[in-house]
């Protein structure tokens, strides 16, 4: 099943239609097969499974999200028909292969910032995540290691459309950032929001201009749950972006 589940995910991700405004990103619909995307239903980690964020020391700041990371010691939390369903998950989505069949989606995008970075590593990374009542995402562009990111959402139901990930520009229309400071909503106009829907993938590029963030989750007792996959390189500080335009207007 693992191996057929990729198969199908890399497909559609090669034939989904990546859009350049305001930065390279494409959705993809039902991007699970639907048997599949039950079992991700049923086997998604209980809260008292996850940690806090602000635990795993990769952000602070974070209290509303709480996360399962891909670890053995992590996993091990899980009971054992969980710990099994997202060992075999893990192998594919962390595999070699669809690591490069994400970079391809991109390739022209990605390659231009690798040009003077020969013998570039990339490496994968995955969490599990669980967003509560009062969680926002300034707009920020991501991590400088960060290549690609992909979102797969995870709803049961479409009942918390309006609560996706946001596509921003910044109103200083020349400001860029490489570095994935987080930013003040007013200082952004919000592009387009990608409904927070079943079965749904949003995956973009990293670059000094991918500004993206969550709009405050202020349903009383909901919850987001998705799955954040990241391609990232080891040799970040080498990557061509340019962060040397016009700094953000704070006040």
């Amino acid at each position: 099943m693992s191996s057929n589940v990729e198969q199908i995910v890399s497909r559609k991700l090669a034939e989904a239609p990546v859009h350049e405004t305001p930065f390279p990103y494409c959705v993809v619909d039902e991007v699970f097969p639907r048997d599949f995307y039950q079992d991700i239903q049923e086997n998604f980690p209980d809260p008292s499974e996850l940690i806090p964020l602000e635990d795993t020391g990769r952000a602070m700041n974070y209290k509303e999200r709480f996360v399962m990371e891909f670890k053995d010691e992590c996993l091990a939390r899980l009971p054992a028909g969980k710990r099994a369903f997202w060992l075999g998950l893990s192998e594919w989505l962390l595999g070699k292969s669809f690591r490069a069949a994400t970079l391809n989606t991109f390739r022209r995008y990605v390659e231009p910032q690798f040009k003077n970075v020969p013998g570039a590593k990339f490496i994968s990374d995955a969490l599990g995540v669980e967003d509560m009542t009062n969680y926002k995402l300034g707009p920020h562009t991501d991590a400088s290691r960060k290549v690609v990111t992909c979102l797969f959402y995870l709803p049961a139901d479409r009942s918390l459309s309006e609560y996706g990930t946001s596509l921003y520009v910044p109103k200083s229309k020349d400001f860029r950032d490489g570095k994935g400071r987080h930013f003040p909503f007013p200082f952004f106009d919000r592009v387009l929001t990608v409904p927070f829907v079943p079965n749904t993938l949003l995956a973009f590029v990293k670059s000094d201009k991918s500004f993206h963030g969550v709009e405050p989750f202020v349903q009383t007792g909901g919850s987001r749950r998705l799955l954040m996959f990241d391609i990232q390189v080891r040799n970040a500080d080498l990557i061509n972006r340019d962060s040397s335009a016009k700094p953000l207007p704070l006040s």
